[in-house]
């Protein structure tokens, strides 16, 4: 692999790690911490509008009137008929809010919808939590799912006047993800020496073929939307990425910076052009860098979202001496909300890279669906197939062999509704995927289990 064979002396394997895990705690501590103050009024308000329903005992309404809700939970919680209606169920969801328990809020609210999951008014309750905490693609998320549940009119305006605030915040968002995967490696299932990264191929050596040990994976983004004027501003985002394989042969690191003005139409329609930037280094070498210009758009409407990509990215690829490289893609995406529960999703790709050695330019085209529905036990259930197709412009160097591959994956994701962390609930993804290359060399099969946390599914 040129000088990457070369490491030098090595750092502790986790030496990126804690920078990492400490930003990651720090926001999912501090995110609640700093929002924990706003919801306390809009939830007195709301529990003002339900004190006094003759439906509640004496008691109950005597501690509303006066403002003693711990106390009200208390009574809430010990008298569990009280929740059979609507009425009684929100008084416990507000109550829970009101004494700072969103995360317990949240799992009672996952709760009903295991067993109704068709409950719009459950499912914009998650909405509302997570919209109070600046969590903005969970709470939206969840408005268009609500939406295309049973929910009344004064609710459906509401969540589509949140969608529309969230659009139109100026304030710096942030946004993570995280996994594990025990004994992974790269190539932990097939008895190839050889193989492609980034399309490109290489032998691979001992340490990359590490069968013990944890892969890691994080990432972390912050954005911000600086206006110009109404339904016009400049949108800014920056994510960092991190990865640990066994081995280290495979870690890597990668920042991007992505800016440019945005349009907004109310919450229905979005249109950017944006310049980007990314570097990325394989353990302690700079391995590629580069940046592009690309263009976005979506529109929701009718309980379904339209999107698309277009953007052309010049790379400098710096390992084996690459060298240029021009990246086109193409992207369009519908998903299509079928109730407070469930959707689907379908992702047509097509892509083209122009490097500077012929035997590593190619096209490539990828379809991808995925479908989310509850399953019992508060649990979400994402299932997703996706089959690649990749033609390479000349024959192999080391073959002399035209070179055409065909990828297919299917990946089931299980999420754990009811046991909330910060807003986040644990996850178990396990996907399977397999290689058929006109190349033998590059056959390959792919078993691999991640568990994480996640805010959506």
């Amino acid at each position: 692999m040129g000088d990457f064979n070369d490491r030098g002396p090595r750092r502790p394997v986790g030496w990126w790690v804690a920078p990492v895990a400490a930003l990651c705690f720090a926001w999912g501590v501090a995110q609640p911490l700093a929002a924990s103050a706003t919801p306390a009024v809009a939830q007195a308000a709301l529990i003002a509008t339900l004190q006094g329903d003759p439906a509640f005992p004496p008691e109950l309404n005597q501690l509303l009137q006066a403002g003693q809700y711990p106390e009200a939970l208390a009574f809430v919680t010990a008298h569990p008929e009280l929740m059979g209606d609507e009425k009684g169920f929100l008084l416990d969801i507000h109550l829970l809010r009101i004494t700072h328990q969103d995360d317990q809020a949240l799992t009672l609210l996952e709760h009903r919808l295991s067993s109704d999951p068709e409950d719009g008014l459950a499912r914009f309750e998650v909405a509302e939590i997570h919209f109070s905490h600046h969590r903005e693609r969970p709470a939206i998320l969840n408005y268009r799912l609500a939406l295309a549940g049973t929910l009344d009119e004064g609710r459906t305006a509401a969540a589509r006047a949140r969608m529309e605030g969230i659009v139109q915040r100026k304030a710096w968002h942030s946004w993570m993800g995280a996994s594990l995967s025990p004994n992974n490696s790269i190539n932990d299932t097939t008895d190839i020496t050889r193989m492609a990264l980034f399309g490109l191929p290489f032998s691979e050596q001992a340490p990359g073929v590490d069968k013990k040990g944890l892969s890691f994976s994080g990432y972390i983004g912050a954005g911000k939307l600086v206006a110009l004027s109404p339904g016009l501003g400049i949108r800014t985002n920056i994510l960092a990425a991190a990865s640990h394989e066994p081995g280290r042969l495979f870690d890597s690191r990668s920042l991007s910076i992505q800016s440019g003005p945005e349009w907004t139409f109310g919450h229905i329609t979005h249109v950017s052009v944006s310049g980007r930037a990314i570097v990325q280094w394989l353990g302690k070498d700079l391995a590629m860098s580069g940046g592009g210009l690309s263009v976005h758009g979506d529109t929701y409407g009718d309980d379904q979202l339209w999107s698309g990509d277009v953007s052309a990215d010049r790379l400098d690829i710096r390992y084996n001496n690459i060298g240029q490289a021009w990246n086109y893609r193409g992207e369009v995406k519908r998903v299509r909300y079928l109730d407070s529960s469930s959707l689907w999703i379908m992702d047509v790709v097509a892509a083209r890279r122009g490097a500077s050695f012929d035997t590593e330019s190619y096209s490539e085209e990828m379809v991808k669906v995925g479908r989310l529905l509850q399953a019992p036990l508060s649990t979400f259930v994402y299932l997703e197939a996706t089959g690649r197709v990749r033609r390479y412009d000349r024959n192999a160097a080391f073959s002399g062999m035209g070179r055409d591959d065909d990828y297919g994956q299917l990946t089931a994701r299980f999420s754990k509704r009811d046991v909330v962390i910060y807003g986040a609930m644990p996850f178990v993804s396990v996907s399977a995927s397999q290689n058929a290359s006109s190349i033998n060399t590059y056959d390959s099969s792919h078993v691999r289990v991640d568990f994480g946390f996640t805010r959506d599914f």
